[in-house]
């Protein structure tokens, strides 16, 4: 995945002189940050060309606990000394309709001319045991046109105000790697993947980009 993930890197800036990477939360992407932050990738001359965002964000100060910025900041961006000039987070400890105010705002004003949101160059997701995908869980409603969402999500003991970019933000992305690891996670992959087309409540099947490329990177054995 690494691998996959410079090589899009590579290709990003070459054509258009910027790399703009959506990262996901929770402890699934740890994997890859290990190995992003050593070896020959942290000497990487593509990450001082890369923009860094969130697909989604818990209502806490960037310090909590269950900040996906401080998982990021602490796993990958501090070690590879990423500038503060390149990160784009997500306020969580903004009111959740403030917060996504400002990032629909950030968003605006990264986007091309005519556009609410940049094309991103690589979108990585995880996969809750529910179908949810971000912060997009089973019965949300996305107003049309929407590029991040206030969110009042009930999974687990997880804290329950969050803000989420959009399906329509994903689907314009030119790659999207969903990352999936744990055998619990085996029975709602094949849901999503082979199930019928409830996109309602498996909001993982919303994600079909227009023009870009979807991956699955599966782990049943942890």
């Amino acid at each position: 995945m690494a691998a996959e993930l410079e090589a899009i890197a590579t290709a990003a800036i070459a054509e258009r002189g910027v790399f703009q990477l959506v990262l996901n939360g929770g402890s699934t992407p740890s994997g890859l940050f290990e190995v992003l932050r050593s070896g020959a990738y942290r000497g990487s001359d593509a990450w001082r060309a890369t923009q860094f965002w969130w697909g989604d964000e818990r209502s806490v100060r960037p310090g909590a606990g269950g900040s996906n910025y401080r998982m990021a900041r602490e796993q990958l961006l501090d070690p590879l000394e990423i500038e503060p000039s390149q990160v784009r987070r997500i306020k969580g400890e903004l009111d959740s309709v403030e917060a996504a105010v400002h990032y629909t705002e950030l968003l605006r004003r990264a986007a091309g001319p005519g556009r609410g949101w940049p094309c991103f160059d690589l979108v990585l997701l995880g996969l809750g045991l529910d179908g949810h995908t971000a912060s997009l869980f089973p019965g949300s409603v996305e107003p049309e046109g929407a590029a991040a969402i206030a969110v009042t999500a009930h999974y687990g003991d997880r804290p329950s105000e969050r803000v989420s970019l959009s399906s329509a933000v994903f689907n314009s992305a030119r790659n999207v790697f969903f990352m999936v690891v744990g055998e619990e996670k085996k029975e709602i992959v094949e849901r999503v993947l082979d199930g019928p087309y409830e996109p309602e409540l498996l909001p993982a099947q919303r994600i079909r980009p227009l023009a870009g490329e979807v991956a699955w990177w599966l782990n049943f054995q942890k």
